[in-house]
């Protein structure tokens, strides 16, 4: 089973069409988003151009089965503090503001 926690930076890409992010997301069984980034998501749209159709692609998106809205709870919490971590260490940090 294929499953997937997708970021704001996917969900971006994958709705500009980049190929890579797009046959990924098709072969997923299942693809997790999480509040956060349904929260920077909708910033962004009341913020841009095209909000009411944004807003409407993140809908159909989320309306599909395969998709579901991840808890981030204190599991979550310490996965992200080892994944952080290891990127840190590994010379490729993520930017955390």
């Amino acid at each position: 089973m294929s499953r997937l926690l997708l970021d704001t930076s996917a969900y971006s890409a994958f709705m500009r069409g980049h190929e890579a992010i797009t046959a990924a997301l098709q072969r997923a069984d299942e693809i997790y988003v999480n509040a956060i980034v349904l929260g920077e998501l909708q910033a962004g749209f009341l913020s841009g151009r095209h909000r009411q159709r944004n807003e409407r692609q993140l809908e159909t998106f989320r309306s599909s089965p395969r998709v579901r809205v991840a808890d981030v709870d204190a599991e979550t919490a310490g996965r992200y503090a080892v994944i952080l971590n290891a990127l840190r260490n590994a010379g490729t940090p993520v930017p955390t503001k």
